[in-house]
């Protein structure tokens, strides 16, 4: 009976550990660009921050706010400036109305003629309508994504600066395949 009870007890607790872990995951889900974007510009900076180290021997807050500014300069800035350069070209754009509507009409004419289905109908037209609100929410929502994930990236990344060289020491001590795991494979096979 008690192994039994043990069993339970054992996978109720992984099932709340896998239910946890993909909670977890879910809710990080947004924040994912910028959680990638910090380790994709922590890789480009981790040559630097040694070298800032080790070799000239900085202290690794300074060392990190140096680079944090760099990657705001050289990353962040122009990226952030092609994003705004996008976004007030798509905002500058004026549509005529009634060159929408004879381009639109003409194609709705050249389906009906080959499919026979009519798109110019009003309740078609309304949906269509009912969209354009949906679709400046969403571009105002990836606007503000994208002003999170640069926060998040740019918090992510000093903590990876400052502690990097101790997450890449955890990270080879977890993973299976580390020098020590391939030497003792490699003898044990022999």
């Amino acid at each position: 009976m008690a192994s039994i009870r043990e069993r339970y007890w054992r996978y109720s607790l992984v099932a709340l550990i896998l239910g946890m872990g993909v909670t977890v995951f879910i809710e990080l889900i947004p924040f994912l660009g910028g959680l990638l974007g910090a380790a994709t510009i922590y890789v480009l900076l981790r040559g630097q921050m040694i070298r800032l180290t080790e070799h000239r021997r900085w202290r690794r807050g300074p060392a990190a706010w140096l680079l944090l500014g760099e990657a705001v300069l050289c990353f962040l800035i122009p990226i952030s400036g092609i994003v705004w350069l996008v976004v007030s070209k798509v905002q500058d754009v004026t549509l005529d109305p009634q060159s929408l509507i004879a381009s639109v009409r003409d194609v709705t004419r050249v389906i009906r003629v080959r499919t026979g289905y009519d798109l110019w109908q009003e309740s078609n037209l309304q949906s269509l309508l009912a969209g354009i609100p949906k679709l400046a929410q969403r571009l105002v929502g990836g606007l503000a994504s994208f002003a999170v994930n640069l926060i998040v990236l740019l918090f992510v990344l000093y903590f990876m600066l400052v502690g990097g060289l101790r997450m890449e020491a955890y990270c080879r001590e977890l993973l299976p395949f580390s020098r020590s795991v391939g030497r003792d494979a490699c003898t044990k096979s022999a």
